[in-house]
């Protein structure tokens, strides 16, 4: 009986395009948290900044390149 079903071309098609589908939708989740994990980052720099941290505790706390925090820092 597997033998059927796993030969029927239209749903080996249907079955991949479903997984190409969900493989889609699980890099934008992915891209979204990391971007959302990005702007946390960077806000939490903005604030120990404007706190008086200097850059190089910034960048321990938040794994921010100096580049970026001299960027914002700015």
């Amino acid at each position: 009986m597997m033998n059927l079903v796993t030969s029927d071309k239209d749903f080996i098609h249907q079955y991949t395009l479903r997984e190409m589908a969900l493989s889609d939708r699980t890099t934008e989740i992915n891209t979204a948290v990391e971007k959302r994990d990005l702007e946390t980052r960077i806000q939490i720099a903005r604030n120990a900044l404007r706190k008086g941290a200097n850059i190089d505790f910034v960048q321990e706390i938040t794994g921010l390149s100096i580049d970026t925090i001299k960027k914002i820092q700015i």
